[in-house]
């Protein structure tokens, strides 16, 4: 900055500063760019698929009566649960958290006496 106080120093800036603004056009303009190919060609060469979905063997909403809910609990993921209670973190690994995990545990017994 003090260079464009001076005169003498400013002029000399200047002459820099445009040569090498003149070296980067030069170097820009001899980029070679990625070769294109024309859009009829591009449309010649499309992906062709053919995806015929599966018709679903049922629709709507499926009612389970008399399970027992011991046969799944193993793959719950408590995970939101403890969100819920502005517990974050993964489930089971929160129950051992050094900042949250004694909470997580309190919270987990007190929900399964229910």
């Amino acid at each position: 900055m003090q260079s464009l106080m001076d005169p003498k120093q400013k002029m000399e800036y200047i002459v820099n500063l445009s040569k090498d603004y003149e070296n980067v056009r030069q170097l820009h303009s001899k980029k070679k760019g990625a070769t294109f190919i024309s859009i009829d060609d591009a449309r010649k060469n499309k992906l062709d698929l053919e995806f015929k979905p599966k018709k679903p063997k049922f629709v709507g909403r499926r009612v389970f009566k008399n399970i027992d809910l011991n046969l799944i609990k193993e793959y719950i993921d408590w995970s939101p649960f403890f969100q819920t209670w502005d517990l974050h973190g993964k489930y089971p690994d929160i129950l051992t958290d050094k900042v949250v995990g004694k909470s997580a545990l309190i919270c987990l017994k007190k929900h399964k006496k229910c």
